[in-house]
């Protein structure tokens, strides 16, 4: 699985506005990564949002939650090469 921080690092360096810290993302991308590989699954599909309660809970800022939605859709993207568009679609 690719390093989170390096992930992050090159989605801090595509954003437009980078608001969050590297190390905020990539803790994101981290626990995507710990959830993926404790739950032995081949697709986010149907996880984002409880991932996502996780990420909220642990990291220090309080971004909004589309944007969390968005480092781990990333993350997965990495993984798993597939496009999670919507938290309805999952």
């Amino acid at each position: 699985m690719p390093d989170p921080w390096l992930v992050a690092r090159d989605f801090q360096r595509r954003a437009k506005y980078a608001v969050y810290e590297v190390d905020i993302v990539a803790m994101a991308m981290t626990e995507t990564r710990e959830y993926i590989l404790a739950h032995n699954l081949n697709s986010l599909r149907r996880h984002v949002e409880a991932i996502k309660r996780i990420v909220s809970a642990k990291i220090p800022v309080h971004p909004d939650p589309k944007t969390i939605r968005n480092w781990i859709t990333t993350y997965g993207q990495q993984i798993f090469g597939e496009e999670v568009t919507t938290s309805r679609t999952l």
